[in-house]
């Protein structure tokens, strides 16, 4: 950043005194002075909503538009990442997917287009009753009693579930380490947790295609940092309330249906899995 010229310090402490906070993890919210902010990432509203808000945090994760990110450049991301850094051919593998949110269900879009097999894991009934993705077998990780036969049966685990050290807490860790399976990230903390070393887990557990010269392509991100930009004009318009909340709908769903048409996406499987909102 400072080679490129940007006025940029690692020390959140100088953040003290802006009115607007454009956020990531979580890391400025103890910056006393600002007046709103804005989260980009699941992790950093996780953290927010255990405060006790006294100013507006606009979260962009929870925002039709952000799934843009999640559902199609997220899946862009982890396939070219898995075709440069394991092996260039997806079709015939299998892959076992823990969490069927938008990532996961992006992930899963990208390995079925490209020919793979998968199998998902998920605590939620809701999130393995869903229509999408119907080809990929179903799992509940309640029932799962021992995981032996899953990873005898699959080529990679990747994990997807939006939770800090997810599997270290589950009674599977060890049979995963033993078993040889291909274990790779995609959320954006530590999934696997300290059961796991760095070496266990492609990337060292953080998210495989940060290991990418470019992550996630521009077209994807393009939506994500106007929504976060957008608190900065939703403010100082008088249009965020104090609390937690999204882009206002109207604005949300009119950033989705503008993407779609200039990129000449179908969004009929994007509306399936993230129905517009009616408005408010």
């Amino acid at each position: 950043m400072r080679e490129l010229g940007y006025d940029f310090d690692e020390k959140k402490e100088r953040c003290e005194g802006a009115d607007i906070l454009l956020d990531c993890c979580a890391e400025l919210k103890d910056v006393k002075s600002a007046k709103a902010a804005a989260e980009l990432t699941r992790t950093g509203v996780g953290v927010y909503e255990k405060e006790a808000l006294a100013r507006p945090v606009l979260s962009v994760d929870d925002c039709r538009v952000k799934a843009l990110e999640t559902f199609y450049g997220t899946s862009d991301g982890f396939i070219r990442a898995y075709k440069e850094f394991i092996s260039p051919e997806v079709s015939g593998k299998k892959f076992l997917v823990f969490g069927f949110g938008k990532v996961g269900k992006g992930i899963v879009r990208g390995l079925l287009e490209h020919g793979a097999a998968c199998t998902i894991v998920d605590v939620s009934e809701n999130a393995l009753n869903s229509a999408f993705g119907a080809e990929a077998k179903r799992v509940a990780a309640s029932e799962i009693s021992s995981i032996s036969a899953l990873l005898r049966d699959n080529d990679v685990l990747v994990t997807a579930t939006g939770r800090d050290n997810f599997l270290s807490e589950t009674a599977w860790a060890q049979d995963i380490k033993a078993s040889g399976i291909k274990l790779m990230n995609m959320g954006a903390a530590d999934e696997f947790g300290p059961a796991f070393a760095e070496g266990d887990v492609v990337n060292g557990k953080k998210p495989v295609n940060f290991r990418l010269k470019r992550p996630t392509l521009l077209k994807y991100l393009d939506p994500v940092l106007y929504a976060h930009n957008a608190v900065v004009s939703l403010f100082y318009g008088g249009r965020l309330k104090t609390g937690l909340q999204p882009l206002p709908n109207a604005m949300d769903d009119s950033l989705v249906r503008e993407w779609h048409s200039i990129w000449g996406v179908d969004p009929a499987l994007f509306n399936s899995i993230c129905p517009e909102r009616p408005d408010k």
